[in-house]
């Protein structure tokens, strides 16, 4: 009977370290994974930081574009009003004129060339002598 005690004795010790180290290595492991997941944590949490900071940069870039994309727009718009200006103002008295006017201001040219066209060639009769210019 000393013997059964005996063996059970040593076999419950064995079976105590056994626990024992099984509870160690569970503590072990348990903290493994709250350090992990600490690591974790704070891996996520710079990750979001550095999105939130480049979504920030994105955004006040796109807000940069979208200004010197309305400042080259204004000047296009004033650039494009003064030159509409100016060509209204250089052209703006023959858009204003009726047809009338215009009729009438091309019938005293033609007239003028016509009555230029038959001096040069009554001078060109009475003046025989004088070369005539080749085309």
């Amino acid at each position: 009977m000393t013997h059964i005690l005996s063996t059970l004795r040593e076999w419950l010790s064995r079976r105590l370290r056994q626990l024992k180290l099984r509870n160690e290595l569970r503590a072990r492991l348990d903290l493994e994974l709250y350090v992990h997941s600490l690591a974790m944590r704070e891996a996520l949490q710079e990750a979001e930081e550095k999105v939130r900071i480049e979504i920030t940069l994105r955004i006040q870039a796109e807000q940069k574009a979208r200004k010197e994309a309305e400042a080259r727009l204004d000047i296009e718009r004033v650039t494009r009003r003064d030159a509409e200006r100016r060509v209204g103002w250089f052209s703006g008295s023959a858009r204003r004129a009726d047809p009338e006017t215009i009729a009438k201001a091309h019938r005293e040219m033609m007239s003028r060339v016509e009555a230029e066209q038959r001096a040069v060639a009554i001078v060109r009769c009475h003046n025989p002598e004088r070369p005539r210019r080749q085309p």
